[in-house]
């Protein structure tokens, strides 16, 4: 599987590191692992870190069938932050459509785009997001 799910030594945030080429059904998998799991009620932060892909295979319908299946799940944690990490512009895209989608939707989760993870990092730092520092392994 191009997704490996890891939560947070915290329980607090919720790390996806991405290889190669993600499909849709990757992604709806690794989404049914995340939302099954009773920690992510009070998870703060889901980053997502695609520095790895190669490409994200979603057409526009599957980013829109995505956020409607998080927009969902969104009741049990309305507060989340989700944080894309992309290098490649086309990735950058998608992560922007995600977040303009999200809004559309008038969800209170707050979707960002980041280049590189130092500036994910901070981001979440300043927002006073619950890290652990042990966690922040993860975030390198």
């Amino acid at each position: 599987m191009a997704i490996t799910l890891t939560w947070c030594k915290n329980n607090k945030g919720v790390y996806w590191f991405c290889t190669g080429d993600v499909t849709y059904d990757e992604i709806e998998q690794t989404d049914k692992q995340q939302y099954s799991d009773n920690r992510f009620d009070d998870a703060e932060y889901v980053l997502i870190n695609l520095l790895s892909a190669d490409r994200l295979i979603l057409t526009e319908l599957e980013i829109t069938m995505d956020v409607t299946h998080d927009s969902i799940n969104s009741y049990s944690n309305e507060n989340l932050n989700v944080l894309f990490v992309a290098e490649k512009p086309e990735l950058q895209e998608i992560g922007h459509i995600y977040a303009e989608q999200f809004k559309q939707k008038y969800m209170d989760w707050d979707v960002q785009v980041f280049g590189d993870l130092p500036s994910a990092k901070r981001w979440l730092c300043d927002k006073s997001v619950n890290i652990d520092i042990a966690d922040l392994h993860y975030i390198e």
